[in-house]
């Protein structure tokens, strides 16, 4: 017959252990940042496969090939520590088939591995899904969501931090054993 009072405990450990695993390394990057750019000199940073361009045959970005080519601000948590306030950075072009680099600028840089995109008859979107990285913090899970109003002359985007999936299970353990073992 199992002790209901020791597996609780057991339960809470295993989880708090998971979660602190989960941060025991470097700090993964926290907050966000906004970037702002145009599509000079090309009319338009979508590309599509045919006109007019429609959700269906967009397929992909194509920046100003200037480096910069975007300005950020508004960063808060670890991108204010890594970038500052403001700055430059640089969007590679991509096509939504081909997973790659989408951004570098103030010593951050963000690999997209899934996109899913959107148009509502104004503002094209895309939500970029990857992994940020900087020197002396761990990679972090990230989304970088893109907007575009009308033919997309002008863009935003900005970075959306996602919960590293370890720490949650941990703290969801613990939450278990913890319920268990007021119960008990």
């Amino acid at each position: 017959m199992f002790n209901q009072g020791i597996l609780s405990r057991s339960i809470a450990a295993i989880g708090l252990s998971l979660a602190a695993m989960s941060v025991a390394q470097a700090a993964p990057i926290s907050g966000s940042a906004s970037f702002t750019g145009f599509a000079t000199p090309n009319p338009t940073v979508l590309t599509c496969t045919a006109t007019p361009c429609l959700v269906t045959n967009w397929t992909g970005l194509d920046f100003p090939s200037t480096n910069p080519n975007a300005f950020y601000s508004g960063t808060t948590g670890s991108f204010l520590s890594i970038m500052g306030a403001s700055g430059t950075a640089t969007f590679s072009d991509t096509s939504f088939a081909a997973p790659g680099q989408l951004f570098t600028g103030g010593g951050v840089t963000f690999t997209w591995t899934t996109v899913s995109k959107s148009y509502d008859g104004t503002t094209w979107g895309a939500v970029f899904s990857g992994t940020a990285t900087a020197a002396g913090y761990d990679a972090t899970m990230m989304k970088l969501s893109f907007s575009s109003q009308g033919a997309g002359t002008s863009w935003s985007a900005e970075t959306i931090p996602v919960p590293g999936t370890i720490a949650l299970l941990g703290l969801g353990l613990a939450g278990l054993g913890l319920i268990r073992t007021r119960r008990a």
